[in-house]
């Protein structure tokens, strides 16, 4: 029966003010969002983000022996993906907005959304 719902969640690359133990777990398992024997979990219309500098993680979420989760309407910048789930795991997931981040003044090229044609990098940073 977990929810997380309407939240806006920011990761900033500085990780000044953890320990020396919280430092190396999160370089070890970089997710924002963990469910852990989480059934029936819903993660619905949150908005989370990378700010400072902080490189793209591979997945906003990490699933582990949690079946049955909704994630819904969420948007997700800086990450490649909206979720990682072990073989215990699954979910269903609809409307969530995942797009990857780089710094401004990153000079790259990405597909436009609507089709051929191709944008600056100004239009895909996340701020």
């Amino acid at each position: 029966g977990v929810v997380i719902e309407d939240n806006l969640i920011e990761v900033r690359g500085d990780l000044s003010g953890l320990s020396a133990h919280e430092r190396a777990a999160d370089g070890a398992h970089p997710f924002v969002i963990r469910l852990i024997q989480a059934d029936g979990a819903v993660v619905r219309n949150n908005r989370v983000r990378l700010t400072g500098g902080t490189p793209p993680l591979a997945a906003a979420i990490e699933l582990t022996a949690s079946r049955a989760v909704t994630l819904e309407e969420n948007r997700l910048d800086g990450f490649a993906r909206a979720v990682q789930a072990d073989t215990r795991s699954d979910y269903m997931a609809s409307a969530n907005l995942v797009r990857p981040c780089w710094p401004r003044g990153t000079r790259l090229v990405a597909p436009l959304e609507g089709g051929a044609g191709r944008v600056s990098a100004e239009q895909v940073e996340c701020r």
